[in-house]
């Protein structure tokens, strides 16, 4: 945020290289409240090229609206983490606990062996939606089924995306730390974890997508971008924004 207000100049910033920014949006609250995001998001659209302003205040809205809901949904996991028994999430199928990690067929997976699930019995197939494949999910040093304390949480979160369900392999965000794979997968006895199911920041990312893929100005006619919707819907879609665009304009005048 500091970098974004201070040293970038307005209009320098493409499109997708905004989208690869807001897709790192952590989940770890400490660190991304949503004060702070509101505030980046302004700053990201200030410091962003976009064709007209109608883009840049369609960008903005839509932008902050799924970042927020976002944050709010990554705010109920951290306090169903910090106030619900393991044996409740493991349950519900929301949680792993005393699991062991090991590398997989590739360098950046993390192969989960789960330990003994508190006397829960879980099926091979659940009605009810536990962790799936594509989930993101936050790795956390296990050391009893309680609650975890939101000190532990905010410093020690790991976050990962499931990439299989059975058996449950994991790809860690940071996929290029090689020291962070080679303490999660340190072969002690008491280095053992609990996996819980945390925001869905795949719905997240392909909504981002879908905004970048209308507000992006538009390159050569010649070229059909296939994520890019016709300019006659693009139009349909951006309406409301150009009388946002229009009245605050106006208003704008209207002061001096």
């Amino acid at each position: 945020l500091y970098c974004l207000r201070h040293c970038t100049l307005p209009g320098t910033l493409q499109t997708v290289q905004t989208e690869r920014i807001l897709s790192c949006l952590p989940q770890n609250l400490r660190n991304s409240s949503a004060y702070t995001a509101a505030d980046m998001i302004n700053a990201l659209c200030i410091a962003t090229q976009f064709d007209s302003p109608t883009s840049r205040t369609y960008f903005l809205r839509i932008v902050r609206g799924i970042a927020l809901e976002f944050l709010e949904e990554a705010t109920s996991a951290r306090d169903r983490i910090c106030s619900s028994p393991c044996e409740r999430l493991v349950r519900g199928g929301l949680c792993v606990v005393n699991a062991h990690l090991k590398r997989g067929k590739k360098q950046t997976d993390l192969v989960v062996h789960p330990g003994d699930q508190l006397g829960v019995f879980i099926p091979d197939t659940m009605e009810n939606r536990g962790v799936q494949a594509g989930d993101a999910v936050s790795i956390l040093p296990y050391a009893g089924p309680y609650p975890m304390s939101a000190e532990s949480l905010d410093r020690n979160m790991i976050e990962a995306t499931v990439t299989n369900h059975n058996p449950m392999v994991l790809r860690l965000q940071d996929k290029t730390n090689s020291d962070l794979l080679a303490m999660l997968t340190e072969p002690l006895e008491g280095n053992v974890y609990r996996i819980d199911k945390l925001a869905n920041r795949m719905g997240f990312n392909r909504q981002l997508a879908a905004a970048v893929a209308i507000a992006s100005p538009i390159g050569d006619p010649r070229i059909r971008d296939p994520r890019r919707p016709s300019p006659k819907l693009i139009r349909a879609i951006t309406a409301m924004d150009e009388s946002i665009e229009k009245v605050l304009k106006n208003s704008h005048g209207g002061q001096h």
